[in-house]
């Protein structure tokens, strides 16, 4: 989450060339998937969308649960610009199955300098098992941006204001879809989770009502609860960034304390992957947030390290049902999809993998926790809230501990 050098810049736009070929999802299961990690019932329909705005307008795709009349094959290509393209499982433009609708509504952030089909595996799964699953692209602040936006470093900073005002905007969205067209009557917008990566996993707490606070983050930096430079100088640059912050949030003064909250309150369940960063929240909104939370950290991760993020954010939730879920030696990146051949080929094969865990495991056990969970709380499912059960998880690698206030 640094500024970008240009050995970075340089990386990416190898990385994006390698884009430009189909990448290709192994549907294969694996024969120790846990419970909920298996693909659910429902067929998946995807569609494109886009949120006009002469100054943020945002490209969306939802996935959701459809019908297969015509018994087509499950597949589809993302073309998320002229020339990338990304092979899914899912069916385009396929009609919703109504049977079960009204469906919750999930909402997934990716990461900063990521993009709405990072984590497929992730998205199209949680379709399968009877959510409307929604991304957009943050605008100013994906790949694409890094790629060709020289300011893109300046324009990182004001995203802490604009992301969680894009996930009203998509909640906004799903409000219009579901009275009236195509989805009408599909989305049920009083039962809302929100999840993300990285600046997502921020995002998705900032959207449930945790500002920033720009003096909680100098109090940290003047006095760093660690001892590691990268991981001060990681985050403490934001400070000079002040005003550009605080313009985006449409103040004439920055605020001394929290900023103003961009939140609504349809959202009841909350997951961060390896999230960035506690030291800039607001530390009273977070003891006071009562939205049930899961948190992803893994203890090699040196991007968002967890000792600094995932671990603080968890243990500063005193009011809010939570869970932690700690990937012993897992990397920043497991939560995003598994390479392909020409990226193995071309010698990424670190930019899309994990040193230790196998990809198609993580993914697995990713799916579970998060699966269960939604189900939990926004279907109020007994035998997903039972799988949750301390008493129920046991996998190698996993670190589990869950608290009710």
């Amino acid at each position: 989450m640094q500024q970008v050098s240009r050995f970075t810049r340089l990386l990416c736009v190898t990385l994006a060339f390698l884009f430009l070929l189909p990448a290709t999802i192994s549907i294969a299961q694996r024969p120790d998937a846990p419970d909920y990690a298996l693909r659910g019932d429902y067929v998946v329909g995807t569609q494109n969308l886009t949120i006009e705005d002469p100054n943020r307008p945002l490209e969306v795709t939802i996935w959701y649960p459809a019908i297969n009349t015509d018994d087509l094959p499950e597949e589809t290509v993302y073309q998320p610009g002229t020339l990338l393209q990304l092979d899914g499982r899912a069916i385009s433009d396929a009609q919703p199955d109504t049977s079960s609708a009204p469906y919750p509504l999930v909402i997934f952030s990716h990461g900063s300098s990521g993009f709405r089909f990072q984590s497929r595996y992730l998205t199209e799964h949680l379709a399968s098992h009877g959510f409307i699953v929604m991304a957009a692209d943050h605008t100013t602040n994906t790949i694409t941006d890094l790629l060709g936006d020289p300011e893109f470093s300046d324009n990182l900073a004001p995203n802490f204001i604009h992301r969680p005002q894009d996930i009203l905007r998509i909640i906004s969205l799903a409000d219009d879809l579901t009275a009236e067209g195509t989805f009408e009557g599909i989305i049920d917008v009083e039962r809302i989770g929100v999840l993300g990566h990285s600046f997502g996993g921020y995002t998705a707490l900032a959207a449930s009502g945790i500002p920033i606070n720009l003096t909680e983050l100098g109090n940290w930096c003047d006095a760093p609860t660690i001892d590691n430079v990268e991981d001060i100088d990681g985050i403490c640059f934001l400070l000079n960034f002040e005003d550009s912050i605080t313009d985006a949030a449409g103040l004439t003064e920055t605020p001394d304390g929290a900023f103003p909250i961009y939140a609504d309150p349809r959202i009841r369940a909350t997951i961060a992957y390896a999230p960035w960063n506690y030291p800039i929240l607001d530390h009273t909104a977070l003891e006071t947030h009562s939205t049930p939370t899961m948190i992803f950290g893994g203890t090699a991760d040196d991007t968002t390290p967890p000792l600094r993020d995932a671990f603080e954010i968890y243990a500063s939730l005193d009011s809010a049902p939570k869970t932690l879920i700690t990937l012993e030696n897992a990397g920043h990146y497991v939560y995003v999809d598994e390479c392909w051949q020409t990226a193995i080929t071309f010698g990424f094969y670190a930019s899309c993998s994990d040193a230790v865990w196998d990809m198609a495991r993580v993914h697995d056990l990713i799916n579970h926790f998060t699966t269960a969970f939604l189900l939990t709380e926004l279907y109020e499912h007994d035998t997903a809230r039972a799988a949750l059960d301390p008493a129920n998880v046991s996998f190698i690698g996993v670190d589990y501990e869950t608290t009710t206030p």
